[in-house]
């Protein structure tokens, strides 16, 4: 045969086969442009001094590595699904005399023409778009935008190589599918699934199991850590039980809607359920898909954006004043207040709302009246706090209050019981009223550990027996007495907040030998928008990926359903059914499988919001309210484009079962 002879064959299959190729390289494109701006976005001189360049620049090359994961996965699974399609075609070949050989050959210069076509035209597309979503992201951050267009050759370099090897191994896969079969199983090929599914009923158990397992999780850890620490666990629980119940759980249903005679025995109803047994063996993992990446970007759009919005919040919460100046270890404290006032008036500024207090904060096991401080203790455990302790004469300093308390007494926020143990001392608990210490939480971790307690000592003794029986049980996992002092600025200006934090750590490093920490909110703000918002910039650009993907899923789902019912249809109304009655039970059908997905994302997501709702304030969001809000909207802005997408995709469904050809 002729050198060129396997390149026009390819060229021609590829044309003829237009209705699943070009859907697959337009994904292909857009795959490859985002893959090339997200490793172009690392690198880009246009964040060059920007606030938080570090932070963003991290958040960045974490997004490239999540999108070229997704790219592998996703190139893979459509990639099989083109090759399925066309295994009567190989068959054929084979049949007619053409080698396996041969087919690969033909098939590589398939993948060759679509893979540098695709690249090519992905990376333009990226280098045009790439400056777009730069001034996007900078525009999201409040930062300064720079002029002209960037190229990075590097990431050009590192998308050519990812999809190099995304194409060559999808083209190995192909090829070991149809070396490995036989003529007559190629040719009936497009058969496979005809055959009445069985319920099996061990799998669908399993899905209740792990799905439920999963549920259970996400609604009954309350602590924020063992939340963290189960999340992931939580979420491959899910997806087992999404995947077994949509493979196993759909067939056993429909194999009980077809035990009801009276249901079952009606044309609209043998129709859809039948049609939808037949083949839903193979549906199932599509669909199974399909609810994954609809709850993934649920999950990420609704996080994100919460985390994005609430992020003035959060700072205000976690840092209530200007500036939170922590000395631990050995200061003269007295000489550190007065070097802070010394480096206000040097640089022109006035403080005001001054807070100054010692505090020492740890984590212990609260069970019944007793707190236990164990290092072996597990740190996701749901009985685990945080504590907070100041003493009498600070709160009274705080709130104005003239309180007394006897040696054995103490405050307690929550008030909670009539006494407590803490490391071997029992106090008597008394109800403060109505007080709250959370506005002088400045600058630290504080709450970490999900509930808060604090406790107001009667002395400066005691607030240092305590810390030093905590040493003694942590060991080198303790903390320390911690002096702050926090205030506001009148009047300020960014540049006063960069003057002012240099001359603190200065000129306090004359007076003690300890730690110290310098906690200004402006310069924290940058830092807190950088990540909230490369954050909040990933989700939604892993959304428009994501959602690329669920409408390619979709539309190659309808496309398969409309082949594989186009005959069975054909048959129907040969045999005297109406074509009102067929076009009734297949939007029926279509419109149930198609939804099936979403019901169940959404179903995930409400799950999920309370599980979601307890990692959040490690970031320092606890606005329960913001983040429902956000995640309605997510649920709603989606399930429009998943209407959208299903409309659009539908109507090559109808195209195909309608056609008398």
């Amino acid at each position: 045969m002729r050198k060129l002879f396997y390149a026009r064959l390819a060229l021609g299959n590829i044309r003829k086969n237009a209705r699943t190729y070009i859907p697959y390289i337009l994904s292909c494109i857009l795959t490859v442009a985002m893959t090339y701006i997200m490793y172009l976005l690392p690198r880009d001189p246009g964040l060059t001094g920007t606030r938080g360049e570090v932070t963003l620049r991290s958040t960045l090359v974490l997004g490239s590595f999540v999108v070229t994961i997704f790219a592998v996965i996703f190139l893979f699974y459509t990639s099989s699904f083109l090759s399925k399609r066309r295994r009567k075609e190989f068959g054929l070949l084979n049949v007619l005399g053409m080698e396996k050989k041969h087919i690969a050959r033909m098939m590589f210069f398939e993948t060759l023409y679509v893979g540098v076509f695709s690249v090519a035209v992905g990376l333009l597309l990226g280098v045009a778009l790439s400056k777009l979503v730069l001034l996007l992201l900078l525009k999201m951050l409040d930062f300064d935008v720079a002029f002209g267009m960037n190229f990075s050759p590097q990431a050009a370099l590192i998308t050519l190589a990812i999809f190099a090897v995304i194409f060559f191994l999808t083209l190995l896969n192909n090829i070991r599918h149809v070396h490995f079969a036989s003529p007559v199983e190629l040719l009936r090929g497009d058969k496979v699934g005809e055959r009445e599914p069985k319920a099996r009923w061990l799998l669908v158990l399993v899905g209740v199991v792990t799905l439920g397992a999963g549920y259970w999780m996400a609604v009954s850890i309350t602590n924020p850590v063992e939340a963290l620490m189960f999340f992931f666990v939580a979420v491959v629980l899910v997806i087992i039980g999404t995947y077994c119940l949509f493979t196993a759980g759909s067939i056993a249903v429909l194999k009980i809607l077809k035990r009801n005679k009276s249901y079952y025995y009606k044309p609209e109803h043998f129709i859809s359920v039948s049609g939808m047994m037949y083949r839903m063996k193979q549906n199932a993992v599509g669909l199974g898909n399909i609810c994954i990446l609809s709850t993934m970007v649920l999950v990420m759009l609704s996080a994100t954006s919460t985390m994005f919005i609430g992020t003035e919040n959060s700072l205000m919460e976690r840092y209530p004043r200007d500036v939170a100046v922590q000395l631990t270890g050995d200061w003269q404290e007295d000489a550190a207040s007065a070097v802070i006032d010394e480096c206000l008036a040097e640089n022109g500024l006035t403080a005001e709302n001054r807070l100054e207090y010692t505090k020492e904060e740890f984590a212990a096991l609260l069970r019944g009246d007793e707190l236990i401080f164990d290092t072996s203790v597990d740190m996701g455990s749901g009985e685990l706090i945080s504590l907070r302790c100041i003493t009498l004469e600070d709160f009274n300093r705080i709130t104005g209050r003239n309180d007394t308390l006897e040696p054995d007494q103490v405050y307690m926020f929550p008030y909670d019981g009539e006494s407590i143990e803490l490391l071997g001392m029992r106090f008597e608990t008394l109800d403060p009223g109505d007080v709250s210490l959370d506005a002088i939480a400045s600058g630290s971790y504080y709450g970490l550990y999900g509930a808060s307690v604090d406790f107001v000592v009667p002395d400066m003794e005691t607030l240092q027996e305590i810390d030093a029986r905590q040493q003694e049980a942590y060991g080198t996992s303790s903390s320390a007495l911690v002096h702050q002092i926090a205030f506001d600025i009148v009047e300020p200006v960014e540049d006063d907040y960069n003057a002012l934090s240099g001359a603190l750590f200065d000129s306090l490093a004359e007076v003690g030998t300890g730690a110290m920490r310098v906690f200004v909110r402006e310069q924290e703000r940058d830092y807190v928008y950088s990540m909230n918002g490369g954050l909040f910039f990933l989700g939604v650009f892993l959304g428009l990926l994501f959602i690329m993907a669920t409408v390619l899923i979709m539309y190659y789902k309808q496309l398969s359903e409309g082949y594989d019912d186009k005959r069975n249809f054909s048959i129907m109304r040969k045999v005297g059914l109406e074509k009102a009655e067929i076009r009734r039970s297949v939007r029926s059908q279509v419109l149930i499988i198609f939804y099936l997905p979403l019901i169940t994302a959404c179903v995930h997501i409400a799950f999920a919001f309370p599980f979601i709702m307890r990692l959040l304030p490690l970031v320092g969001i606890t606005d329960v309210g913001l983040f429902a809000v956000c995640t309605l909207v997510s649920v709603v802005v989606f399930a429009i484009v998943y209407a959208a997408s299903y409309a659009l995709t539908a109507r090559t469904y109808y195209r195909i079962v309608g056609s008398d050809d």
